[in-house]
């Protein structure tokens, strides 16, 4: 009679591991929920896409349709941390142009989340659509009242010099313009320059849209109500 082999016995590690690995799965498909409600929800003009190596990194571009960043196309990357849905996991949003702008810092252009989401927390509401349409705002709104912004000097010439403040702007444009041919590894959102067989798709495009009338309300119109925001805080 052959005897039965003994089971045996999970070590502590191994569980430890398993439970790690679980935890991992989960938030990895909470992160995949999040991103479709932001694809169903984002703001006009801005779009997101997740690197093509790490579901923790994405990449963006938002074209500015008005204002003192009008005709901008500046590009960011999301990084989210591992533990990203627990309270206090912000995630981190950086242009890859310069953007001067009292909320961004100069240092290496990442978006001062802190100031407007002091507590990061999910269960309260805190996610990433609320981080892109944040994002959108810093581009349209028409005053700043911050204690502590994270560019101090954007933010005095923003308040007493506009006209020198709508040349650094336009600066910020030209360069998001000049760089947006560049995409970084793993990113899946790449531009690339027109060319003659391009013309005759855009053409037929165009020439099937002649006598359509456009849609009311949406696109730019959405863009103007949101210059009119202050930030504050």
């Amino acid at each position: 009679m052959r005897r039965r082999a003994k089971q045996e016995e999970p070590t502590a590690a191994a569980v430890d591991l398993d439970f790690a690995d679980r935890d991992r799965a989960l938030k990895d498909y909470k992160i995949a929920v999040e991103y479709k409600h932001l694809w169903q929800h984002a703001p006009g003009g801005v779009y997101v896409t997740p690197d093509l190596d790490d579901l923790r990194i994405w990449h963006g571009v938002i074209f500015v349709r008005r204002g003192m960043y009008a005709n901008g196309m500046f590009k960011f990357s999301v990084e989210l941390p591992q533990n990203y849905g627990d309270a206090g996991a912000w995630p981190r949003l950086v242009f890859m142009s310069t953007v001067f702008n009292p909320l961004v810092k100069p240092s290496n252009g990442e978006l001062d989340l802190r100031l407007m989401m002091p507590g990061w927390n999910p269960a309260g509401g805190d996610c990433m659509l609320k981080v892109i349409t944040y994002m959108k705002k810093i581009f349209y709104t028409k005053d700043f009242a911050l204690a502590a912004p994270p560019n101090p000097e954007a933010q005095r010439m923003f308040r007493d010099n506009k006209s020198g403040f709508a040349e650094r702007a336009a600066a910020c444009v030209e360069e998001s313009l000049s760089r947006r041919y560049e995409s970084p590894p793993g990113s899946s959102l790449k531009f690339t320059e027109p060319r003659p067989a391009h013309d005759s798709v855009a053409a037929r495009i165009l020439g099937a849209q002649i006598g359509v009338p456009a849609a009311a309300g949406g696109g730019d119109a959405g863009a103007e109500a949101e210059g009119g925001d202050a930030m504050e805080a």
